[in-house]
């Protein structure tokens, strides 16, 4: 691309951020200005746009702390989000480019999170070819477990008892907007496993549910009694599924709640879905492993997908 330019990212374009997103080979929803912005008092904007004379080609949504550049610091994941005209060769110069402006603001490192290729439309792994070439290394590896939903492991015994157990105790399921009823469920799960808080508060995830209807979803699980047993917050992107939240009262996991869910969802629901993902299962960077989490994703048939994180230094 003889014409490529990258410039900071200014507010007059987000439609144009929006649209590119939905066209790209490798964007989700969650990279979405709206969805971006939620936290914008956390993670100040530094994003940055590419164009090919008029063409918008590419964008990078980062934050800037401490002379580092993150991909983003407030998102799962980031990196450049491209289209079908962008090849190796052309990757080469975004990465040049950019680390070009940021040595001008004096950045001297870049911490970057690759969209995992299970989010690919098609093969779009240019960007982990540039960081070899740049020495980045490894810094960080975080297991997910993920289903593709035409080559379905069965689940295993124990979730079958849980889903006999569940029936037989008379759980529904039902579609929900309720997230302040499954909000407490979820906050008491997490303080008493690792003494921890969702990422989100319950106001914030309303906010997005409210931007994102079609994207982010709530399922639960109710008693005989008509009281929550569990629930999972899923973020729904073209055709994947991704779990954000899984949470189920001591009831609830005495009943067999989250098996008669997830039996649902990965066997009704989303069954025509191409890729149904559980979500990370460690804490500090991938050194520790839930291991109770995992065996519960994987008894679902779930097998592992890493998300990772790079970091390099601009010379």
């Amino acid at each position: 691309m003889k014409n490529l330019v990258v410039l900071p990212y200014e507010d007059r374009y987000s439609q144009d951020w929006d649209r590119f997103i939905d066209s790209s080979r490798n964007g989700t929803f969650i990279l979405k200005r709206n969805y971006m912005e939620y936290h914008k008092d956390r993670f100040p904007d530094s994003s940055y746009i590419a164009f090919e004379d008029d063409e918008l080609v590419a964008l990078i949504p980062g934050t800037i702390k401490d002379s580092c550049f993150f991909s983003h610091l407030g998102l799962t994941y980031g990196g450049w989000i491209i289209n079908e005209r962008v090849g190796q060769l052309e990757m080469l110069q975004l990465f040049s480019k950019l680390n070009n402006l940021l040595k001008s603001e004096n950045i001297t490192k870049v911490v970057y999170k690759p969209v995992p290729y299970i989010y690919h439309n098609v093969p779009c792994e240019e960007d982990l070819y540039v960081l070899f070439r740049l020495d980045a290394t490894l810094s960080e590896r975080s297991v997910s477990s993920t289903i593709i939903l035409d080559k379905k492991i069965a689940f295993s015994h124990s979730r079958k008892d849980g889903i006999r157990k569940a029936r037989k105790n008379s759980l529904r399921i039902e579609k929900s907007i309720d997230y302040a009823g499954f909000w407490p469920v979820l906050e008491a799960n997490l303080q008493d496993r690792h003494s921890a808080k969702p990422v989100h508060s319950l106001l914030e995830m309303q906010h997005l549910a409210s931007l994102f209807p079609d994207n982010i979803v709530l399922y639960l699980v109710i008693t005989s009694c008509s009281e929550i047993a569990a629930g999972t917050v899923l973020y729904i992107n073209n055709n994947i599924v991704h779990v954000q939240y899984i949470s189920s009262t001591k009831e609830g996991k005495s009943l067999g709640a989250l098996d008669l869910l997830f039996d649902f969802l990965i066997n009704d629901v989303y069954r025509d879905y191409r890729i149904f993902d559980f979500g990370t299962s460690c804490l500090c960077g991938g050194k520790l492993l839930d291991e109770g989490l995992i065996f519960q994703k994987e008894g679902f048939g779930g097998r592992s997908v890493c998300y990772d994180t790079y970091r390099y230094s601009i010379v």
